[in-house]
């Protein structure tokens, strides 16, 4: 980024000389402009690549100027403040007190402010693309696939009247198209979740117990599987979404890799910080040496239940975005339990 001008407001005429100094030695092309108010700054055109030096400012200009935004929707300003003795700067707020007030030190605070909101309009970008590549994926791939899971179901009720013995054949095409489904749902979802995070909230578990219950259901019916859940459930911090994606994913994986008839169990513990959850089945369990990589994207897709693999890879992100944790520990008496947590409000 080429810096043209640099802005000060609020200059002091014992500051101009060193401020002066400062720029030129960082920014030999940038002119120094002395302007009285920060909507002078913002009347300037875009065109103009410029820094902020805002001096002893109150706190709603520092606030004004870091989240100002330009024509695209990025942050303008690269800000650099110096505050003096017993001035809060905001914040946040990249600021210098009065022994900072040096040429060197002042030279230094202007690169870092500059590089630093480089990185953030860069991430912007990247957030942005991310979101929409994550929309594109889910609409439009998902779009072709519901059209081969409705034709592969149709051509099932058409042989079953004509050949039952070849709907069979259809069954694995359709069955790999709802896999590829739910993939590409997990790779947008975590995508979306990643670029645009959602403040959390305070929630009742069972009701987000009871949707990710309700997700997995026709599997659950498929398996016929028994699962046994808490009665009570706290209040928890988080994004409902999110820990309703979590549950489903988790009991998925359970049902995945527990045999015939599976038995799953749901519950739950609490310690001064955090809120623990679990998902309880009573399968093989994971060999020691295969558990550093459970939570690895891809680690085991190619294996048949391969939710330990992408899926939890897809689970622990959105913990981790909620400030938890999440992991597996062998569950007493045989079998595995996956767990994550959610720390208190």
């Amino acid at each position: 980024m080429k810096i043209q001008q640099v802005f000060v407001i609020g200059m002091r005429e014992e500051l101009r000389a060193l401020l002066t100094e400062a720029v030129g030695r960082v920014f030999p092309e940038a002119v120094l402009a002395v302007l009285e108010t920060f909507a002078q700054a913002q009347a300037r055109p875009e065109a103009e690549r410029g820094v902020l030096i805002l001096v002893d400012p109150a706190a709603s200009l520092v606030a004004g100027a870091r989240t100002g935004l330009d024509g695209s929707g990025l942050l303008r300003w690269p800000v650099l403040v110096l505050v003096s003795a017993g001035r809060e700067p905001g914040a946040d707020a990249l600021a210098l007190g009065p022994e900072e007030w040096t040429v060197g030190s002042v030279a230094r605070g202007l690169v870092y402010a500059v590089e630093k909101h480089a990185l953030v309009r860069d991430n912007a970008r990247l957030r942005g693309d991310l979101l929409t590549v994550a929309r594109r994926v889910n609409h439009d791939l998902r779009s072709s696939l519901s059209g081969v899971m409705t034709a592969g179901e149709v051509i099932k009720e058409v042989l079953s009247a004509e050949k039952p013995e070849d709907v069979e054949l259809v069954q694995p095409v359709v069955e790999s198209a709802a896999e590829i489904a739910r993939l590409i749902e997990q790779v947008s979802f975590v995508a979306k979740a990643t670029a645009a995070p959602n403040a959390p909230q305070l929630i009742a578990m069972d009701e987000l117990v009871w949707r990710g219950l309700s997700r997995v259901e026709r599997r659950m019916h498929e398996r016929k599987a028994h699962v046994v859940h808490a009665e009570v459930w706290p209040m928890v911090s988080g994004v409902g979404a999110w820990i309703e994606g979590i549950w489903a994913d988790l009991i998925l994986n359970a049902l995945d890799h527990t045999g015939v008839n599976p038995h799953v169990e749901l519950g739950w513990g609490e310690n001064e910080a955090e809120h623990r959850f679990w998902v309880d089945d009573r399968g093989p369990g994971v060999a020691v040496e295969k558990r550093a990589g459970l939570f690895k994207p891809f680690n085991r897709l190619a294996e048949p239940g391969s939710m330990r693999g992408f899926g939890l890879s897809v689970v622990q992100r959105l913990v981790e975005l909620q400030g938890g944790r999440c992991g597996y520990e062998p569950r007493e008496g045989g079998g595995a339990r996956f767990y994550f947590t959610l720390p208190k409000a």
